[in-house]
């Protein structure tokens, strides 16, 4: 095998490809992308077995074959190399890549292509159309609230379902809930799937800034073109919880600045014991007072806001700080809408304006003593 090819187009490809490479793997091969080429360039291959990412270059190719890369020493190299550098790679029979770059000469060793594990085609059975924009804002409001509990697989991936009504997604820990949904922009086909959290994240980092996109189906894997890289993924398999019986009906809610708020909790959880993170929200006419205290080692914090109170809410809430600044930060708008029922019962944020879309999240309250 040989090739010759600009350090920055080759570096850009594997930059492109890298994500679905595993941080730690009990199969070696899987630090490694696949390189396939061919008579007018070259095919990258990465993938961890559930999630994969494939792009092509053009290249001029003296001779062709397959051979497993080592991402992160051949990715360490190609940072090092000035910009512009044309490269020259060859591979002799014990599969070492030779790469001379001017004056330099490395050897990496390499795997045999064949070794490499097989990717997954999609044999299409349904497709989706749908806008950039609805792609990634249903996974980007979604994903923080996936589960990690690897004993419930459908906890720790984002439930994305799309029919004539509209676009939902999903995503509960048993801490938070965050819920989106939109009818906007045009939506071609239905499809109701678990996407893993990993793949959303590679997802909303490789999505266009704007256009329509086309993901393809089949009973265990979906696929996407995003535009120079084509990502494939397995889907998560099982029966999502009925998320919407756990989400109540406030009668009684309160208005208050998304930033006021979030400073406010800022300062208060300083004092917050740093196990439960737990602090307390007393509503009371248009005022609400924070407050947290650590018994253990003493300290206390306590400040007063003005809120707009919509029905004569009165009592006391405990809440996860962490969970309730998580939330706030993924309020689109100033001011969020927060409804209040029973303090047993969850709470409810959402913003009171997003244009195009219905935003919900949920936070559960921690027991008072």
């Amino acid at each position: 095998m040989e090739f010759k090819v600009d350090v920055d187009v080759l570096a850009d490809a594997i930059e492109l490809v890298k994500g679905a490479v595993p941080s730690k793997s009990a199969l070696p091969i899987l630090s490694h992308v696949l390189f396939d080429i061919h008579g007018t360039g070259i095919r990258f291959l990465a993938t961890d077995l559930e999630t994969r990412l494939q792009t092509e270059i053009e290249c001029e190719v003296e001779k062709g074959g397959q051979l497993a890369v080592p991402v992160d020493k051949l990715a360490g190299l190609l940072r090092s190399i000035d910009e512009g550098v044309m490269l020259t790679c060859s591979v002799d029979e014990s599969h070492h890549m030779r790469v001379l770059a001017g004056e330099g000469e490395y050897t990496i060793p390499c795997v045999a292509g064949a070794e490499y594990p097989t990717a997954h085609v999609v044999n299409e059975t349904d497709t989706i159309e749908l806008p950039v924009e609805v792609l990634r804002d249903s996974l980007a409001y979604t994903m923080f609230s996936v589960s990690g509990d690897e004993l419930r697989p459908v906890m720790t991936g984002i439930l994305f379902d799309v029919s004539s009504g509209g676009v939902t997604a999903v995503a509960t820990n048993g801490h938070t809930l965050a819920r989106y949904h939109t009818n906007g922009g045009k939506v071609f086909g239905e499809r109701s799937v678990i996407v893993p959290a990993k793949t959303a994240k590679l997802l909303v980092k490789g999505l266009p800034e704007n256009g329509t996109v086309t993901l393809k189906f089949d009973k265990t894997w979906f696929e996407v073109d995003l535009g120079g890289v084509v990502m494939g993924s397995r889907l998560i398999e099982g029966r999502y919880p009925n998320y919407a019986s756990v989400i109540p009906t406030h009668e009684h809610s309160i208005s208050a600045g998304v930033k006021a708020l979030g400073d406010a909790v800022k300062r208060v959880s300083v004092f917050a014991n740093k196990i439960s993170h737990m602090i307390m929200l007393d509503i009371a006419d248009h005022k609400a007072e924070l407050q947290a205290e650590d018994m253990q080692v003493g300290g206390r914090g306590r400040e007063a806001l003005k809120v707009v109170n919509e029905g004569k809410l009165e009592g006391r809430w405990g809440v996860n700080a962490g969970y309730v600044k998580t939330v706030l930060g993924m309020i689109p708008d100033e001011t969020v809408r927060i409804g209040m029922g029973e303090p047993t019962q969850a709470l409810t944020f959402a913003p009171v304006a997003a244009e195009g879309m219905d935003l919900l999240f949920l936070v559960m309250p921690v027991r008072l003593n």
